[in-house]
């Protein structure tokens, strides 16, 4: 209602000088207007704008900031605030500080901090905004040290503030940062749920869950979000089963849960393998939500897939609306470990025909798939595929030595692996396999030397396939 009646103030303003503003305004708004759907596009050369420069004098601040606000694209901004260079109208606190709110909504972080580091003296809420943009703007690398310089000039901080900051240290997994800004959280007193949040998920994404379950305890009127946050920690630092257990305290506390804790829920389940409670918390999203997410759904199938219960990811499958590159590769992936390969090659091939192509981990499944089935022909397909569509991946190159190694090219296997740069342990012990599964034992040894002049601590598998070729000569 404030910002109706201001508006209409501002409008009635614009009565005393209507030819001055609207010969200034009316180009610009065009420009916006029209470049308001694709940036940087074609617009009125700036001489239009030049005929009008004398009447940006008689413009008052307010209404400045008021058809600062009006813009839609970056060039009519640069342009106007050109302009307001030129006849001396930056300085004034309040214009400078809608010019860098404007620049952040349009996505210009870096103008904005420009035109902020040219504020003399800027306030409290003038160094809010600039910080607010570098969170909104996903810069989290920039938000700590901004931060930092601002306590320099103020003391003062408010909750907004603070979630910002433990957002950035939970994307940076700056825990020493994260417990500067707990106590300063300490020492300000009344922090907001939205605070308490964000700190058990600041220390739970760095690691510290003892810390994450002492915040969340103290926490009187507990939420969905905090409860959320706690049992996703849990999860995420292999402490499933106290997932669960919170989840079970949650539901006593009637406190009604959302996809996201029935994703965190689902993961744990996935972890700990408990087929059982997964089927319960499927049963129990399909009861309490109307549609299931594309991403609860996955989830879902996941669960059910390294559970190793494929059928019924299937039906998840192929009651989703639309296939998605990763519901396809956990699909596919599920089809591969359960040792049925030819379902992960004929889905496979079923959603190559719609266009859908796959990634790095999609295609190391395939292969995966084809090294069992023994299906050259289509291993060789994917292999001219992933060069067409650049999947250069180690895995992938692992996953083509074992394909085509186990399909008996032993050739073609050398031939990829002398290829690859910076070879792993997996992309040796998939050749040395190779050598010793089609007979060529001493090339088998002779790998494994070589393996070892490279320094390459020598695994399970290594040892394994170097005792089997080893067996083939007798040489045991």
């Amino acid at each position: 209602m404030l910002a109706w009646r201001l508006s209409i103030q501002q409008l009635g303003m614009l009565q005393r000088f209507p030819r001055a503003f609207f010969r200034l305004a009316s180009p610009l708004l065009q420009m916006g207007h029209r470049m308001s759907y694709s940036t940087y596009a074609s617009h009125p050369p700036l001489s239009d704008l030049h005929q009008t420069m004398p009447s940006v004098q008689f413009i008052s601040l307010p209404l400045c900031c008021y058809l600062m606000g009006l813009f839609r694209n970056i060039d009519t901004l640069i342009k106007f605030h050109g302009l307001l260079i030129v006849h001396g109208l930056i300085g004034n606190l309040l214009c400078d500080t809608k010019l860098v709110g404007v620049y952040g909504a349009l996505g210009d972080v870096r103008s904005a901090r420009m035109v902020f580091d040219q504020m003399p003296n800027p306030d409290f809420y003038a160094w809010k905004v600039m910080i607010r943009w570098y969170f909104l703007n996903d810069l989290f690398v920039d938000v700590i040290p901004f931060y930092n310089r601002m306590r320099m000039s103020f003391r003062e901080c408010d909750n907004i503030i603070f979630s910002i900051i433990l957002k950035a240290c939970s994307e940076l997994r700056e825990i020493v940062e994260g417990r500067k800004v707990h106590c300063q959280i300490v020492k300000v007193g009344g922090p907001d749920s939205f605070v308490m949040t964000g700190l058990i998920d600041m220390y739970g994404k760095c690691g510290q869950v003892e810390c994450s379950s002492a915040v969340f305890e103290e926490i009187m009127d507990k939420n969905v979000v905090s409860w959320t946050s706690m049992i996703a920690g849990y999860v995420q630092n292999n402490c499933a089963e106290e997932g669960l257990v919170l989840f079970n305290r949650m539901r006593d506390a009637l406190v009604e849960s959302n996809p996201f804790t029935l994703g965190s829920i689902i993961n744990a389940c996935t972890k700990l393998r408990a087929l059982h409670q997964g089927k319960w918390v499927h049963g129990y999203a399909i009861k309490n939500i109307a549609e299931l997410s594309s991403f609860l759904a996955t989830t879902f199938l996941d669960m059910y897939v390294k559970c190793g219960q494929t059928r019924d990811a299937r039906m998840i499958y192929d009651e989703l609306p639309t296939i998605d590159l990763v519901s396809w590769t956990a699909m596919i992936v599920g089809y591969t470990q359960a040792r049925q390969p030819n379902d992960g090659l004929r889905l496979f091939a079923d959603e190559i025909r719609s266009d859908l192509l796959p990634n790095s981990v999609t295609a190391a499944s395939v292969l995966s798939a084809c090294s069992v089935s023994g299906n050259l022909n289509l291993g060789m397909s994917v292999h001219g595929l992933g060069i067409k569509i650049g999947l250069e991946e180690c895995v992938v190159k692992n996953a083509l030595i074992d394909m085509y190694a186990k399909c008996h090219k032993i050739g073609d296997a050398y031939a990829i692996f002398h290829g690859v740069l910076e070879k792993d342990v997996i992309t040796w012990n998939s050749m040395i396999s190779g050598y010793a599964q089609n007979g060529s034992a001493y090339d088998a040894l002779r790998l494994f030397n070589q393996m070892r002049l490279y320094f390459l601590a020598p695994d399970v598998i290594t040892l394994v396939s170097t005792l089997s070729a080893c067996a083939t000569l007798g040489a045991v």
